[in-house]
């Protein structure tokens, strides 16, 4: 006698049939009831298709890996029946995290799927990927061929890159400036990345230049653009301009000799070139005098100030106020990027009329505004003179001091201290051969001046009424103010010596 049983739903090994086998003959009489225990085995192992699925990296360098897969079985296809393991085989150029099932869902009576995500991060290098390896075992312990998928993981962020046009002076001594370009990048994945920097030169446009920073530029506005390359070969870039401006920045100090209160003055700067003649094109900055030293008695000055001069290779500096002072020149030397002057520029008051001396015409200019309140200039100076040299807002007896301190002293930017060889006279007065003084070459000084030369608001100052404003009307202005005669005695005995030695020019043989 033979036969068969079937048998199915399989949920576990060991597992096991038990038969019952009995039997009669014809005439009823029944045999021994026979009983088999039958073994059932299960030898089938699962089957995996899996797949890894590629991603990007966020601004944070980070990302979720989804997996999925799905196992299918010839017995143990319920979510509890079967023995699922995810890991992370290899992680290249990326850091890795742990995988996690998020769902187990049967799809048919022998097909199961599972999903989940693994977190990475960390993109060291491109290309970067992530290997998983899927196992499964069924209930009877059969285990699946492992299968493993790769997930490429991208980064393809640029790094950020942060610039600002900027502006320099050039360097003291030269036309253009060595700058030290301060771009920065950041990246999401490498943080902070390297900068380099690109220029559209004349001969090579569209940022094509590689240029070393720190780097020389030239006077004017160079088109710059700062690069920035990751790990993955994403490159961020940032434009911006350099601009180097015709100007050397000089520190000074300027005093203004006599002056103790604290004042705003517009004051022109000359520099004298290395071995060339007197830059006339002077630059005028407007500068703020102090009480440097909390003593009333000493003047006011510009302590440490920079100010700006022509670029250009220098050897000395020259400042002056233009509308009440006589310029001061003092030897500049290079340190680092900027002129220093070796000594303060000290500016003797009294210059009313920007002929780099003090003579007759400041004088009267005081006679005639005396007792009125000063006048403004503007900065750059616009011509207006005022007498007004101590500062206190209007022109009196101070002023004259100054005047009387100061009398015939010469200073010229670009002639020096003294009466220089040549120096034209003003134009209203007539041309007199050069004569000596006491042996030096000296210009044409002036003691005195008609009235007929003088505009309608300086006539005052002929306070004697005889058409000539000279030392005999100073020396009326100084008794009627109650003053010491010490200007007008000073213009009468230069104008004496002045006379005798034209006296003396005129009949040598």
């Amino acid at each position: 006698m033979s036969g068969s049983a079937t048998v199915s739903d399989l949920t576990g090994c060991p597992a096991t049939v038990e038969l019952t086998v009995s039997a009669a003959d014809s005439c009823g009489n029944n045999a021994a009831v026979c009983t088999a225990e039958i073994d059932v085995q299960d030898v089938i192992a699962p089957v995996i298709a899996a797949v890894a699925d590629d991603v990007v990296v966020d601004t944070g360098c980070t990302a979720s890996v989804p997996f999925s897969a799905t196992i299918t079985d010839n017995c143990c296809v319920s979510p509890g029946s079967l023995d699922l393991v995810v890991t992370v085989q290899n992680a290249a150029n990326v850091t890795a995290g742990t995988p996690v099932v998020s769902s187990v869902t049967p799809i048919s009576a022998n097909e199961i799927e599972i999903e989940g995500t693994v977190d990475v991060s960390n993109v060291t290098a491109c290309p970067a990927s992530v290997t998983l390896a899927f196992n499964a075992k069924d209930c009877c312990g059969n285990s699946a061929v492992e299968v493993t998928d790769d997930a490429d993981v991208a980064d393809n962020a640029a790094p950020v890159v942060t610039c600002a046009n900027v502006t320099f002076p050039s360097d003291a001594g030269f036309c253009t400036a060595s700058v030290l370009l301060t771009a920065s990048a950041l990246d999401n994945c490498a943080g902070a990345t390297a900068v380099s920097y690109y220029a559209n030169l004349d001969a090579n446009p569209d940022y094509e230049t590689l240029i070393s920073n720190p780097y020389v530029f030239s006077q004017g506005i160079t088109e710059v653009q700062a690069r920035s390359t990751d790990n993955c070969s994403n490159t961020g870039t940032c434009d911006f301009t350099v601009t180097v401006q015709d100007i050397n920045k000089a520190k000074v100090t300027v005093v203004l000799e006599g002056v103790t209160i604290p004042t705003t003055r517009c004051i022109s700067f000359v520099p004298l070139l290395s071995g060339g003649p007197c830059v006339q094109n002077a630059l005028v900055n407007e500068l703020s005098f102090v009480d440097h030293d909390s003593n009333p008695a000493t003047p006011v000055r510009a302590v440490d100030v920079l100010v700006d001069i022509p670029c250009g290779d220098y050897e000395s500096l020259c400042a002056k106020d233009e509308q009440h002072t006589l310029s001061d020149s003092h030897v500049i030397l290079i340190n680092g990027a900027i002129y220093e002057a070796v000594a303060d520029h000290v500016l003797l008051g009294g210059d009313t009329d920007d002929d780099d001396d003090i003579d007759i015409n400041d004088v009267t200019l005081l006679l005639a505004q005396f007792g009125t309140l000063s006048s403004s200039g503007g900065c750059p100076w616009d011509g207006t003179r005022d007498s007004d040299f101590s500062n206190n807002g209007a022109r009196s007896t101070e002023d004259y001091v100054f005047l009387s301190d100061n009398w015939l002293e010469f200073r010229n930017c670009c002639a020096g201290n003294g009466w220089p060889l040549v120096a034209p006279p003003p134009s209203a007065q007539p041309v007199v051969p050069a004569v000596t003084l006491d042996g030096q070459p000296i210009r044409t000084r002036r003691y005195s001046i008609g009235v007929v030369e003088l505009s309608p608001t300086l006539v005052p100052a002929d306070l004697t009424g005889d058409g000539v404003v000279d030392f005999k009307d100073v020396k009326r202005f100084e008794t009627i103010n109650g003053l010491p005669h010490v200007l007008s005695t000073r213009i009468q005995i230069d104008e004496q010596q002045a006379k005798s030695a034209e006296g003396k020019a005129r009949t040598s043989p």
